[in-house]
């Protein structure tokens, strides 16, 4: 643990901190660690009881990860307890909580996001492909081992848009086209996104909300719920050569779930996420020209993200695709790709308030709204 805290500077959340970690500290020394990463220091350290037990000292390793979120840990504790039951082998053990002032420690895997491995070639491409079959063939098995029959409820999904709509309505936006606009008043233009027409993304939002009421989900599944390459995080043991995964950041978590927004947010980072992370972190990144400017009252945007899609990541979007395709039809669910496209849109338009500042994201994030609902557009 590092000497000092990052708000050291402020005494009383430097003290709250403290004493948190101070806590969850004494908690988890008193358990076992089965992810610490150790190793044999040396045979010399054998020693040999009466009963011929064999004692080995041993050199641990571990990192702690200290979340604290009052609005958000509650929900990671219920998500975990259903975790636990349904994947105990991805699922990293919460080794001390406390929900009332939320905040929670997990043993931190030194190990890598799936993100992070694609981007920087980590792992081999055989590698990632075997461990990320893994994951597909886990998260089908899970779906299936825990289909009820009784529908997902649409309705959060819808509540979600508007209270999105509601949010922007308020926002204004420093404009690529040189003044300020509101939310409001740019969503209401309509669009042309590389040159193809579309409504304003007013009325695609009333679309979505109409392709969410009119096909409400025929079952429900148990499932992470934000199942982005990011939140995979990937290890390789101390002893063997196998790869090991696990889920992190729990709060969607929901045994009463649509499988298809687990789909789309497996999706959305390959074709998308996966080049808007990394124009917004990556200070090496080369960011593609993106135009925006109003003509004849329409918004027209421009932008191309093919040629910023690694190959790898069209390979993991396309056996997400598969996937898709099987569960489809192994559970007779005949509506699922218009609320795929009612979903996809809804992961882009909640994006706008988080990169209401970025004026080289904003205009990407209408386009892929748009596209995500080009299939139902008459």
């Amino acid at each position: 643990m590092k000497d000092k805290l990052p708000l050291e500077q402020d005494p009383r959340t430097t003290a709250f901190l403290r004493s948190i970690i101070r806590r969850g500290t004494e908690q988890v020394v008193n358990n076992q660690f089965p992810y610490a990463n150790s190793q044999v220091v040396s045979e010399s350290a054998l020693t040999e009881g009466a009963s011929g037990a064999i004692t080995i000292m041993v050199d641990s390793q571990m990192q702690l990860m200290f979340k604290i979120d009052p609005d958000k840990v509650p929900k990671e504790i219920q998500g975990f307890l259903i975790m636990e039951k349904v994947l105990p082998n991805h699922t990293l053990p919460l080794l001390a909580y406390d929900s009332s002032i939320g905040w929670l420690c997990v043993p931190y895997v030194l190990a890598a996001n799936l993100h992070r491995i694609v981007e920087k070639s980590l792992f081999s491409y055989t590698q990632v492909l075997a461990v990320y079959d893994d994951f597909l063939r886990q998260m089908s098995a899970l779906w299936i081992r825990t289909f009820n029959k009784k529908p997902s409820d649409n309705q959060f999904f819808i509540k979600r848009l508007q209270r999105k709509a509601s949010i922007l309505e308020s926002l204004k936006m420093p404009s690529a086209i040189g003044h300020l606009l509101s939310f409001a008043e740019l969503f209401s233009l309509p669009m042309q996104v590389n040159s193809i027409a579309f409504p304003s993304i007013n009325e695609m939002v009333n679309v979505a909300v109409d392709i969410l009421t009119q096909n409400p989900a025929p079952l429900s599944v148990t499932t992470h719920g934000d199942e982005h390459a990011k939140n995979i995080i990937i290890q390789t043991p101390v002893i063997g050569d196998g790869l090991r995964w696990f889920l992190i950041d729990l709060p969607n978590v929901s045994s009463e779930a649509d499988w298809v927004w687990s789909i789309v947010q497996m999706r959305q980072w390959w074709q998308t996420s996966f080049y808007i992370d990394q124009a917004t972190y990556s200070k090496a990144h080369n960011r593609i020209p993106v135009h925006i400017d109003i003509t004849q009252g329409n918004l027209c945007i421009e932008y191309d993200l093919a040629g910023q899609i690694p190959p790898i990541c069209r390979v993991l979007d396309k056996k997400v695709e598969s996937l898709a395709q099987q569960i489809s039809e192994l559970f007779e669910d005949r509506t699922w790709q218009k609320r795929y496209a009612a979903f996809l849109f809804l992961v882009f338009y909640s994006l706008v308030s988080h990169y209401q500042h970025n004026e080289h994201i904003l205009p990407i994030l209408y386009g892929e709204m748009a596209y995500a609902l080009k299939p139902l557009l008459s």
